[in-house]
């Protein structure tokens, strides 16, 4: 029998995230997943970006949220000695005189974050001003994950396996699974939860989006570049290009009219020529107002979640794997409302 404090399943984001708090609070932690290329949090865009949406204000909790992760994906960092956090700019090409307006109000009372290109870019075609939002960062999101799991895998915390919650055993003081015992077991299985048996009472929003990765080999990599399209560099000359959202769908299919309408936008954005080298579909674990699921089961004490990040899970990411880390270890602990 295997004995584990925590077992974990699931592992994008927030099960990264929240074993690697365990581990740093000397808990042993057992995180099962089966490897998936299209995961939700593997093609996102992974941007910490201070400023909110079509607005230019700060985003909410933008103060609480960017100093924790910056620090925690720097201590991971070093922990694992890969650099996954990349410090940058964002550019905002303006659709419109009135958009390009608004940015230049909200400059005047935010002049920390955001400026306006002072030159015409060589790489886009371009109406109006840009703007410049900074203090933005890009993680590298499946290096992140890899390099995570190889970690668990070096301490025998890793197992590579689809979980199958019928063979899940409830104890009023602890779980059995098959032949591992653990003290309590967290779901950070992403949409899969939303079915489970345990939380699809949950409201969770079906939620999927498309993103193309494009070969551009002239655009520099120093920057996120954002007009009706955002382009995040990925390295190697790779940029993700993305998204959509869509609330009503049936499946997984690449929306072939998304992508000629995508290609389309670029071709009429971009001075440079690209290349699209893949088309990729994900079902997001999205929440009704973007609030996640971090806490306890109701009825069983011994189940816990940790899910529904959203788009914005790798900034407010660490702070509540931080929260739900701290209810793990003191159930007298109270996981702060924002």
């Amino acid at each position: 029998m295997i004995q584990t404090d925590f077992l974990i399943i699931g592992q994008g984001i927030a099960g990264t995230l929240l074993s690697l708090e365990l581990i740093k609070h000397g808990k042993k932690v057992l995180v099962i997943d089966k490897e998936n290329p299209y995961k939700s949090s593997l093609v996102a865009g992974a941007v910490l970006n201070p400023m909110a949406g079509k607005h230019w204000s700060p985003s909410p909790q933008a103060a609480l949220f960017l100093p924790k992760a910056h620090g925690v994906y720097s201590n991971i960092e070093k922990l694992l000695s890969i650099s996954i956090l990349q410090e940058t700019k964002l550019y905002v090409f303006h659709e419109s005189e009135e958009k390009q307006l608004q940015f230049e109000q909200k400059q005047e009372l935010f002049p920390q974050y955001l400026s306006i290109a002072d030159s015409e870019s060589p790489y886009f075609n371009a109406l109006y001003c840009c703007g410049i939002i900074s203090g933005v960062s890009v993680i590298n999101a499946p290096l992140l994950l890899s390099s995570v799991k190889s970690y668990l895998l070096a301490q025998d915390a890793f197992i590579e396996e689809d979980f199958d919650e019928n063979l899940l055993e409830i104890e009023e003081d602890k779980v059995h699974y098959k032949n591992i015992s653990a003290s309590k077991i967290i779901f950070c299985n992403g949409v899969s939860a939303a079915t489970g048996r345990f939380f699809q009472s949950l409201p969770f929003t079906k939620n999927r989006g498309e993103v193309l990765m494009l070969d551009i080999p002239a655009l520099p990599e120093d920057a996120v570049y954002h007009q009706k399209l955002r382009l995040v560099p990925k390295g190697n000359h790779q940029f993700w290009c993305g998204s959509n959202y869509k609330w009503d769908f049936e499946d997984l299919l690449p929306d072939e009219q998304w992508r000629k309408e995508s290609e389309a936008e670029l071709k009429s954005w971009l001075k440079i020529p690209f290349e699209i080298k893949n088309h990729i579909v994900a079902q997001r674990p999205t929440t009704a107002g973007q609030i996640p699921f971090v806490g306890f089961h109701p009825e069983y004490k011994t189940i816990a979640i940790f899910n529904g990040l959203g788009t914005r899970g790798f900034s407010s990411g660490p702070y509540w794997a931080n929260e739900l880390a701290q209810k793990l270890l003191d159930p007298n602990y109270l996981i702060r409302k924002l």
